[in-house]
């Protein structure tokens, strides 16, 4: 009888890179990926989204995999959250603002559960004139016009040192795309 590992779907969201000092292409990133292991590596944008297969199916293992892999070869302090396929579906899913209002951007905010639940309910007290933020799903749904997402009063409430080092933000899109990426 053959013996095979399954290998479950995940998707890692890569914080702070190509923004700042710290540049990786997709073929470092994929290259990166492989190196560890993960089957069927592939990325969205430039900007840190990756989809992989994995035989381990311990998340906080497989994030401080990459963590470590990523900050070895580039140097940096790597931050990664690492989210199933079948989650994050319910989190794109689950989005429960109006997403044919085009007058805003529809943001997802990956960010570990404590901090989450902290960051919206110390943003209740600021005028979020505009804008939707909700908790749901393991991460905050935000719904923002488009112009003012570095600048509106969440933005800059989240982009507080505390907030600021273990979050990572994606337009709705994008994560569809990566999702999209499970099934090609």
């Amino acid at each position: 009888m053959p013996c095979y590992n399954a290998y479950m779907k995940y998707a890692a969201f890569l914080r702070g890179i190509n923004v700042g000092g710290v540049r990786i292409s997709k073929a470092e990133l994929i290259d990166c990926c492989q190196k560890l292991g993960y089957k069927n590596v592939t990325t969205v944008a430039n900007s840190g989204n990756v989809a992989f297969e994995a035989a381990d199916t311990t998340i906080p293992r497989l994030q401080t995999a990459l963590e470590q892999a990523l900050g070895k070869r580039f140097h940096y302090d790597a931050k990664v959250i690492v989210i199933s396929q079948p989650d994050l579906g319910a989190m794109v899913k689950g989005y429960s603002f109006d997403r044919t209002n085009t007058v805003n951007h529809h943001y997802l905010v990956f960010i570990p559960d404590g901090y989450g639940k902290q960051l919206v309910e110390t943003a209740a007290g600021l005028d979020l004139s505009g804008e939707n933020v909700q908790l749901r799903h393991g991460v905050i749904y935000w719904e923002v016009p488009k112009g003012s997402s570095l600048t509106s009063a969440f933005a800059k409430h989240m982009n507080k040192q505390t907030y600021v080092q273990y979050s990572t933000v994606r337009n709705i899109n994008t994560v569809e795309k990566l999702l999209a990426k499970f099934v090609a």
